[in-house]
């Protein structure tokens, strides 16, 4: 298993209809059929994201969970 770290950090204001931040990460090709999850450790701030996954970049569907970080730092497993 590879282990990658990635820092999301940044203000987000809601002046001039803003308010969304996006982060997106194509992935080599891999065969997954004997994989059963997707393991994320992830720092929160308090706010709410979204997990997409997709089986295809071009798929109109997605698999969405959504979730609410705990605050201050504390890591979510």
């Amino acid at each position: 298993m590879r282990k990658v770290t990635v820092i999301f950090k940044g203000t987000v204001s809601l002046e001039n209809n803003g308010g969304f931040a996006s982060l997106r990460h194509r992935f080599k090709r891999k065969k997954i059929a004997d994989y059963k999850k997707v393991l994320i450790h992830l720092k929160g701030d308090g706010k709410r994201y979204q997990f997409w996954a997709k089986t295809n970049k071009e798929d109109q569907q997605a698999y969405i969970f959504i979730l609410k970080l705990p605050e201050n730092g504390k890591l979510l497993k």
